[in-house]
């Protein structure tokens, strides 16, 4: 018997089904695909929060979990029961994926792989590795170092190789601060693989991402921050390097995800020429990427619309502030971004009321107020 499946089956079953919102049915009909082995396209709304690239831990899908149980529109995972799942080995990485998809509960999964991770991760495939790493990376347990390892040494191709790396140096820069851990080396190595992939095409859009993270590293080690734009100007050439040329031979889904690299590092840009007080020039960054990504990648444009309002606010240009953020705002509530979207909110809020717009600020700001208090209560405290 496969307990989360047919609990994903009920669900989608349930009268109570269609009063939850649009991005949160396609989490459910995606899941029963995927632990049905039916193959579905993932979009925006079904991101794979285990294979981020920056190794982050989402709140996103748990507070929508937990919204829509409170309302009664969904009913509650027994977490006893997705266990046995897990240690019947149903599919593992499907309901791995799907239960973090629908449930957003990484402590919960977590403790669950704690007891059955000498079973699960010597013949684990390098995909479910890349998951289980990213887990741990999540929720702030170093194993996941080891786990990144043994996925890179087992990984099928050079650029898989590369990806479980970064990976390792992405948690090691954000969430370490080890003496002990040579940094330095471990981008050599990063450097030294990334440069044995065969297709030049594909290794260009690789070292983009080398330079990104070693910008990342740089910041905080509070490095001089004209190194740090130069080395992310020499990403961002990196990849248009490709993208404006008549023909590339890099792999075409790893072309289309460099767009999407493009838009972050424009932004880790932009947030530079924030420090250095360059208001105008960050401006003009993000404006172009908000069409580059409007033209390339619209899926993916919430970010880069509030990235462009946040720097019209340093403008003091509060009604482009307005004009973006509102974008932004819809933009993020399509998908279920909650945590891009409760930002964006902030930043209207004080947009509102430079703009002397009191009555939508404190409408806005008394919203906004209400959800921080049930987050508060139901997420953080």
């Amino acid at each position: 018997m496969d307990y989360f499946k047919n609990y994903i089956s009920e669900q989608i079953s349930n009268s109570q089904f269609k009063n939850i919102p649009e991005y949160y049915q396609h989490r459910f009909i995606y899941a029963k695909d995927s632990l049905e082995n039916i193959s579905s396209n993932r979009n925006i709304d079904t991101p794979s929060y285990l294979n981020d690239l920056g190794v982050r831990k989402s709140n996103d899908p748990r507070i929508s979990y937990l919204y829509y149980l409170e309302k009664g529109a969904i009913n509650p995972v027994k977490l006893e029961n997705f266990e046995e799942d897990i240690k019947n080995e149903l599919s593992i990485l499907a309901h791995f994926d799907a239960f973090i998809l629908i449930t957003g509960d990484f402590e919960g999964l977590y403790k669950i792989t704690k007891k059955y991770i000498k079973k699960i991760e010597p013949n684990a495939s390098y995909n479910l590795l890349i998951a289980l790493g990213s887990l741990y990376a999540g929720v702030r347990d170093n194993y996941c170092i080891n786990i990144f390892d043994h996925a890179s040494q087992i990984a099928n191709s050079q650029e898989d190789k590369v990806i479980a790396i970064h990976r390792k140096l992405a948690y090691i820069i954000k969430r370490l601060n080890d003496s002990s851990i040579n940094i330095d080396q471990e981008f050599n190595i990063f450097s030294n693989e990334l440069m044995k992939i065969d297709n030049k095409h594909n290794q260009q859009i690789y070292r983009a991402l080398y330079n990104n993270l070693i910008a990342l590293h740089y910041v905080h080690k509070k490095v001089d921050s004209n190194f740090i734009e130069n080395t992310l100007i020499d990403a961002k050439l990196f990849i248009d390097g490709l993208l404006y040329k008549e023909r590339s031979e890099a792999d075409p889904s790893l072309l289309e995800q460099s767009k999407r690299y493009r838009g972050q590092i424009n932004n880790n840009l932009a947030q530079i020429m924030i420090i250095k007080n360059r208001f105008g020039k960050a401006n003009e960054i993000l404006d172009e990427n908000y069409e580059f990504m409007i033209q390339n990648a619209p899926d993916y444009s919430a970010e880069s619309a509030y990235m462009l309002a946040n720097s019209f606010y340093h403008l003091e240009d509060y009604q482009n502030t307005i004009r973006y953020s509102i974008i932004a705002r819809e933009d993020f509530e399509k998908i279920g971004a909650i945590t891009g979207r409760r930002n964006t909110d902030q930043l209207l809020i004080s947009a509102l009321y430079k703009n002397q717009e009191l009555d939508e600020a404190n409408n806005l700001y008394s919203q906004f107020k209400k959800e921080s208090e049930w987050i508060n209560e139901n997420i953080t405290g």
